[in-house]
């Protein structure tokens, strides 16, 4: 119960989600998604995002009367607008737990360990970490730059998340 409060404490005090109204939901399986309490009965809907403190975990992809499923943008068919720094691209999941940094233009600057957080396209909060950039790719033949990018927080032990139900 002395985690579970702290947890909570923690995650009303993070700037960017003051204003937001949030379902706490208990992770049950953690896996290619994550499986939680909380569904149709408790106000969650498909696409609602969802988070653990500042980092953004996903977008609930399908919704039962009592549970929910996260879809984790290390998903093969999540596709994510965010921005490292001034660069923007899409955040594209990869079939092995890590994720693809895309549509970066050429000119744009990005680093290897730079944040990536979502851009607030969407109905996406802005400002949430997504991950961390491990490696760039790039070609001056290509229009583009890509980037790979791995998750900060380990999907598989989590326990508690939030979803931002406004």
């Amino acid at each position: 119960l002395h985690k579970e409060n702290d947890i909570l404490r923690k995650q009303m005090g993070v700037p960017a989600l003051i204003l937001k109204q949030m379902y706490p939901a208990m992770v049950l399986f953690s896996g290619d998604y994550l499986q939680i309490t909380g569904g149709l009965v408790d106000g969650i809907r498909e696409g609602q995002p969802v988070v653990i403190f500042d980092n953004y975990i996903g977008k609930i992809s399908k919704v039962n009367p009592r549970t929910s499923i996260v879809q984790l943008p290390s998903d093969p068919d999540a596709k994510t607008p965010v921005k490292s720094g001034q660069a923007r691209g899409l955040l594209v999941g990869q079939f092995n737990s890590s994720m693809s940094l895309e549509k970066v233009a050429q000119n744009e600057q990005i680093s290897v360990d730079d944040l990536v957080l979502t851009s607030g396209e969407g109905d996406l909060v802005p400002n949430l970490i997504v991950g961390r950039i491990k490696e760039i790719k790039k070609s001056e033949s290509d229009l583009f730059q890509t980037a790979t990018v791995v998750p900060i927080i380990n999907y598989q032990e989590l326990t508690t998340v939030f979803v931002i139900t406004n």
